[in-house]
């Protein structure tokens, strides 16, 4: 029986009690197979198949307390003719909650879809202009030291244009949450668009490598969760940015207050750099190789042995075990300043997992290769913690040639 034959197995035996983590990972299996094969053929149409109802499980246990009690009423004929929407929607959910819920209106929430601004698109150029005619202010402008410092952005390069950044960087999708307004949608989007543009120059990726082979979707407002000021979704690949805090009741506004200047304030302005670190670990670890937790930072484990990289891991598992070594220790036997400063007692076992702590030094590493060309960007970095949780400059400058070899290895994948 060959793997994708196992897959179609599993999945057709997959009834019972399944939680997230449970439905992600075989979602994880069943992408790594499907890319093997051309569109079209067999194999393709049967994993995607199950790849559809595995995503719209991780959905629904996203919105139901994480455990579903599934029921597969699929036969082997319904997957190798092929995953119908139609169908799904108009027969009972094959994908059952525990608790019946009442019908709803149809919500595609969950279902990450080319979702782009309504109203009146950017004309070419001039969107400055554009935007304050129509009497909406725009915080993200490309030589505003304010909110940012760098190379010159071309008048061709439409930054706050939904089709043109999708196309540019070979995005799969944007989202918007209900609750941003036109003014906010321009606002997230531009600061976005400018804040590509900068990683892509200090990386020296092409535009299309950002949006790592079309994977990458990024969505405004529209997939919070708790107090996060962003995330990243693996199941979609999707990077979510959350909207700034509800604004104060009308009579407790200070005069003069403006709306939008509450998106610098709060929600997930400055935190792109730190999700793209995430983005980027899951795909080494998924599409490059099968890795622990399918993140070769080494995913929410706290371990801090030391991985000695060997000729037997793919270079790139490699260069991260180096370059995580070199975070957690100074040498053998003698835990690194930075990890002293962070193993405090008291410290939450958040900012010890692994793929937090190489989350954060990829931010500082954005900071710093910012600061060496005396640019930046407020949007793509700004710190949200105590300065003890993030390493200083100086232990950068110790860890830059790793830095560097891991995002060069990258870019050969990309």
């Amino acid at each position: 029986m060959n793997r994708t034959e196992k897959l179609i197995e599993k999945y057709l035996h997959f009834s019972g009690e399944r939680t997230y983590l449970d439905l992600i990972n075989f979602h994880h299996e069943v992408d790594l197979e499907k890319v093997k094969f051309k569109p079209g053929s067999y194999e393709y149409v049967c994993l995607e198949y199950i790849r559809q109802k595995l995503q719209k499980g991780i959905g629904y246990s996203l919105q139901h307390n994480n455990a579903l009690d599934i029921v597969i009423e699929d036969t082997r004929k319904d997957i190798e003719h092929g995953y119908d929407q139609s169908k799904d929607e108009t027969k009972k959910k094959r994908l059952r909650h525990k608790k019946p819920v009442k019908p709803k209106k149809k919500d595609n929430s969950d279902e990450l879809g080319k979702l782009v601004d309504h109203g009146e698109e950017l004309p070419d150029g001039n969107s400055d202009r554009y935007w304050g005619r129509e009497g909406v202010d725009l915080v993200f402008r490309p030589n505003d030291e304010a909110v940012r410092k760098g190379d010159k952005v071309p008048s061709t390069y439409k930054y706050a244009d939904v089709r043109f950044l999708e196309n540019f960087y070979g995005l799969n999708a944007f989202e918007f949450g209900n609750w941003l307004s036109q003014q906010d949608r321009i606002n997230y989007l531009s600061g976005l668009g400018l804040a590509l543009f900068d990683l892509h120059k200090l990386f020296d990726f092409s535009p299309r490598q950002i949006g790592l082979k079309g994977k990458l979707s990024v969505a405004f407002g529209a997939r919070g969760r708790g107090k996060a000021l962003a995330h990243f979704e693996p199941s979609a690949f999707v990077i979510n940015l959350t909207r700034y805090s509800r604004p104060e009741k009308l009579e407790k506004r200070k005069s003069g207050f403006k709306r939008v200047s509450l998106i610098l304030q709060d929600g997930g302005v400055g935190s792109f750099a730190h999700e793209y670190a995430h983005a980027l670990d899951y795909y080494a670890g998924t599409y490059l190789e099968k890795a622990d937790d399918w993140q070769i930072s080494g995913g929410r484990s706290t371990d801090t042995d030391m991985r000695y990289p060997s000729l037997k891991k793919p270079k790139i598992q490699a260069l991260m075990d180096n370059l995580m070594n070199k975070i957690i220790w100074k040498s053998k036997n003698i835990p690194s300043d930075y990890y002293k400063r962070l193993n405090r007692k008291g410290t939450k076992e958040y900012f010890l997992r692994r793929n937090e702590m190489w989350a954060r030094a990829f931010e500082v590493y954005i900071h710093y290769k910012l600061e060496r060309k005396k640019q930046k960007n407020v949007f793509l970095n700004k710190s949200k913690y105590p300065e003890r949780y993030y390493l200083t400059f100086s232990e950068m400058n110790r860890l830059k040639k790793d830095f560097d070899a891991l995002i060069s290895e990258f870019k050969k994948h990309l």
